[in-house]
């Protein structure tokens, strides 16, 4: 368990606001958005970080080669900013961080099944609460498996993001979506020679 506290002066920021009815270089824009690095005043993070790994090595063969990897961080963040009377949460922090992994290993093999997630974070700070964009929640599974073939040769495989997790963005409030990019799971596979 490690509790942690961060006070960062000036932070940059990704600072996003829209105009309307607007010329810019002799041209007439009826809506035209920018976006640009920005310091802000001050910002903080407090929280607690938890982290356990076990393998249950008192349980008989071949049970006693699995375990488990726990990991979660929660925190609370915030940012004051120069131009907004509100503060806003601290950017690109998620409230809460964490992973679960089963593992195994035993015999040569090594295997892991892992669950990652993240809660949403402060990607651009608008003129407003409102046009505040957030990347939302992010959960994602993958797996990985390596083992031995022969002398110094081991195969591995790793299938990333099985569940197509998407990533999606919104502005101020999670019914106001701004994007939703999905890239879908990605295999990787190959083989790894060691001498002994």
């Amino acid at each position: 368990v490690a509790p942690f506290y961060k006070r960062i002066d000036n932070p940059i920021y990704g600072k996003s606001y829209v105009e309307t009815n607007v010329t810019y270089n002799d041209r007439f824009y009826e809506r035209i958005s920018f976006s640009q690095p920005t310091n802000a005043d001050t910002g903080r993070i407090a929280g607690v970080e938890f982290s356990y790994q076990n393998y249950f090595s008192s349980l008989p063969s071949p049970w006693n080669g699995f375990g488990v990897n726990l990991n979660y961080t929660r925190t609370d963040s915030s940012a004051t900013l120069f131009e907004r009377a509100d503060d806003v949460p601290f950017f690109k922090q998620s409230d809460n961080v964490g992973n679960v992994s089963a593992l195994f290993e035993k015999y040569g093999v090594a295997a892991q099944v892992s669950m990652s997630f993240n809660s949403p974070s402060l990607e651009s700070v608008g003129a407003n609460a409102a046009g505040d964009g957030y990347d939302d929640w992010y959960k994602v599974w993958d797996i990985k498996v390596s083992a031995p073939i022969a002398g110094g040769l081991r195969g591995l495989i790793e299938l990333s993001n099985f569940n197509d997790q998407h990533r999606v963005s919104y502005a101020g409030n999670p019914d106001f979506r701004t994007a939703d990019e999905r890239y879908s799971w990605s295999l990787f596979s190959g083989i790894d020679w060691r001498l002994r």
